[in-house]
């Protein structure tokens, strides 16, 4: 193959997969699989000063907690499945009170798993689906886990 023949065929596949991206993106809109995303760091009011611990979490996750009074939110939401990815310090009762506040919220909880990382820091992942009537962003959810969570740190 000559590098004519090499350079038309590259140039037809990235038409091609510009063309897919389009096709996928018409579609993720138009239906109601939509992803939304959010997260939350929350520091303790009673540690001061080092706001660089305090960054949001992203995919490639490096645990921000310092203290035992931390506490980080993470939501994906995806039609109407939803998962939680809660950092806190080690505590079984934060874990049921999630639980509880997403019961509330009309959330079905699908499973729950609760990590311990190291001596006081856990991380507990809830797999829920949102009832077909209600409609609650990503960011709604984190606000009321969040509310609800921070009276028992």
């Amino acid at each position: 193959m000559d590098k004519a023949t090499v350079l038309e065929d590259a140039s037809k596949y990235i038409k091609y997969l510009q063309n897919r991206v389009k096709e996928l993106e018409e579609t993720s809109v138009s239906g109601k699989n939509v992803i939304q995303e959010s997260t939350t760091s929350m520091r303790s009011k009673f540690h001061g000063g080092h706001e660089d611990n305090a960054s949001s979490f992203d995919d490639t996750i490096s645990l921000p907690i310092s203290t035992a009074n931390d506490l980080g939110i993470k939501v994906k939401i995806s039609g109407n499945h939803t998962l939680v990815r809660i950092y806190c310090q080690r505590n079984s009762s934060l874990a049921l009170r999630a639980i509880t506040e997403m019961e509330s919220l009309h959330f079905s909880i699908m499973c729950n798993n609760v990590l311990p990382i190291s001596g006081n820091t856990a991380l507990i992942t809830i797999i829920a689906q949102m009832s077909e009537e209600i409609e609650m962003t990503a960011m709604n959810l984190v606000n009321c886990l969040q509310s609800s969570l921070s009276n028992f740190l």
